[in-house]
């Protein structure tokens, strides 16, 4: 194993345990991205921080916030990374604001997509962002009437970002959507898949032969990426400029590597294990990405597939409970 990867994994465990010994009743799902987020900006998790940041969450929002439920913790842990937190969930307030004005309806994903644009109004006009993500999802919505929903919210964000126009961005996305059905057959996460997709600038049937190639070169060494939102990871995987054997020894070297430690052996499934191995490669590449700003692919395209993968994660361990509980009674 490459010496940085094994970093970062190190890092990983380290935060891992930091914040579960500090947070015992938050969910293993949360930690673990908490965690992967604060790998991404190559920092030890401030727990005490994130204590203070959750309170200033609290205190710049309402008791139904959206920013109080499932991505409470996580949206705790990105202010926890900034040097202004107070200003940055100010910032996060006045977009999602803006976004909900635009036409989104208020949701947890619309609370990600303002996070999103929050963390870089230094690079983009946030009303212009906004305005021209909600032209884009109008548009997907009408070719995709039941696949898309509040879930692709912070997807068109992020291809908002990109210089095409709209139309150019919806037929790219829709291009790479029908090559990928093909072989990976589930609708709405190869819609999202899609979607990163669109950002890179290569042509469609070679991005798309690309994340074939990587998904089929590691399930054939034992690691198979499951056809929900994980999958998405693969897009991003997609961009990074190196041999696909390599990048596949690399991914399949830390899934060995932290599935030895607390918190992401038996307690998780493989496929969510190897979506957060792929990470953890992925950000020992970013400097290779070429097509668009490294730091905005791999940083939102990955809060934006871990938080989705929170998110599904906590709602079927809930409807679980449920069903226990009911057919207890």
């Amino acid at each position: 194993m490459k010496e940085i990867l094994k970093e970062k994994c190190d890092l990983l465990v380290a935060n891992r345990n930091a914040i579960k010994g500090s947070f015992k009743f938050e969910y293993n799902v949360s930690c673990a991205i908490a965690s992967l987020l604060c790998c991404s900006k190559d920092k030890k998790a401030d727990t005490d921080k994130i204590k203070e940041c959750k309170k200033i969450i609290k205190n710049k929002t309402s008791m139904l916030s959206n920013f109080r439920g499932n991505i409470f913790f996580t949206t705790a842990t990105v202010l926890s990374l900034n040097d202004n937190p107070e200003k940055l969930m100010d910032d996060i307030n006045d977009v999602y604001k803006m976004l909900k004005d635009k036409g989104f309806n208020g949701s947890e994903f619309l609370g990600l997509a303002a996070i999103i644009i929050a963390q870089t109004l230094d690079q983009f006009e946030p009303e212009r962002i906004a305005g021209k993500a909600f032209k884009i999802y109008k548009s997907i919505k009408l070719k995709h009437k039941f696949l898309t929903s509040s879930d692709d919210y912070a997807f068109t964000v992020m291809l908002a970002m990109n210089d095409k126009t709209v139309e150019e961005i919806v037929e790219e996305a829709e291009r790479c959507y029908l090559e990928l059905k093909k072989d990976l057959l589930s609708g709405n996460a190869v819609q999202s898949l899609s979607h990163v997709l669109a950002m890179d600038e290569k042509n469609y049937e070679e991005k798309c032969h690309k994340v074939t190639m990587i998904y089929n070169k590691l399930r054939d060494k034992g690691y198979k990426f499951g056809k929900g939102s994980e999958l998405v990871t693969l897009g991003v995987l997609e961009m990074i400029d190196c041999d696909i054997d390599e990048l596949v020894e690399n991914i399949a070297e830390t899934d060995e590597y932290i599935k030895k430690f607390t918190g992401f052996g038996m307690s998780i499934g493989k496929q969510q294990r190897l979506m957060y191995a792929s990470t953890l490669a992925a950000y020992c590449y970013i400097d290779s990405i070429k097509s668009i700003e490294s730091d905005i692919v791999i940083s939102n395209s990955m809060i934006n597939v871990l938080m989705t993968a929170q998110m599904a994660a906590i709602s079927a361990g809930a409807a679980a409970a449920a069903a226990a509980s009911s057919s207890a009674n």
